[in-house]
């Protein structure tokens, strides 16, 4: 399990308060001061769509989206910057498995809220996690595995795929449990957690070791990198 750039002291950089027409510029030249590893949060009142596209066109490859909040009045996105020449091209292993050291220890920061009996920043960590982890699903279940179906010829409900996808609905089952318990005294959710975790161990294990390997032996370099650009924009 990794570090998490900008979960201990993360740049916020809040743009509520600015004209629309500023919101782009002020998160733009935020951005450029990033070095490789730090990372930024940006707060909006709308979807950050043109910061994400303004990225895309003149960073390519060298940035990590992850939505923190989505609305309905509050957008919190936060924006890794990688160590990368801008066009680089994105693989599924790479991108995805740093999507998973970054759960991982966003979980891990909810609970060590909880230690320190800081129930309401555990429940908001939580529900950070659990956004993030549902997004990851869903990108995979919508458009990765199609794609490396559609390639491999293999049926969706049998083979690596598959058993990913029975191991989501465990998951998603074990978010719901903890999305009441993470932010409420008591041993309960230390329980589900350590289910979670177990799950989520085989579960990353497997996706790491095996499937993201033959993704990326069997999908062009192309579109990998467009499949990394739908996942980022998601």
């Amino acid at each position: 399990m990794s570090s998490l750039a900008g979960l201990s002291s993360p740049w916020t950089v809040d743009v509520r308060g600015l004209s629309r027409s500023c919101h782009a510029e002020a998160l733009f030249e935020a951005f450029d001061k990033l070095r490789p590893g730090d990372a930024m949060i940006a707060v909006t009142d709308h979807a950050p769509r043109k910061l994400f596209h303004h990225l895309e066109a003149n960073h390519k490859g060298q940035f990590e989206w992850s939505p923190l909040e989505s609305g309905p009045a509050t957008w919190r996105t936060e924006v890794t910057r990688r160590e990368a020449v801008p066009g680089t091209l994105r693989s599924i292993h790479e991108a995805l498995e740093w999507d998973h050291d970054r759960l991982d220890a966003r979980l891990e920061a909810a609970f060590g809220a909880r230690e320190r009996e800081e129930l309401a920043r555990a429940g908001e960590l939580f529900a950070e996690f659990a956004l993030g982890l549902r997004r990851h699903i869903r990108f995979e279940e919508e458009l990765l595995f199609p794609a490396f179906e559609a390639h491999t010829g293999q049926p969706p409900h049998t083979g690596p795929t598959g058993v990913m996808r029975a191991e989501h609905r465990e998951i998603e089952a074990l978010l719901e449990a903890l999305a009441e318990a993470a932010s409420l005294p008591g041993q309960a959710a230390e329980v589900l957690r350590e289910d979670l975790v177990r799950i989520l161990g085989w579960h990353n294990q497997k996706e790491e070791g095996v499937l993201y390997p033959q993704i990326d032996e069997s999908v062009g370099d192309i579109e990998k990198d467009a499949l990394i650009g739908r996942f980022q924009a998601s």
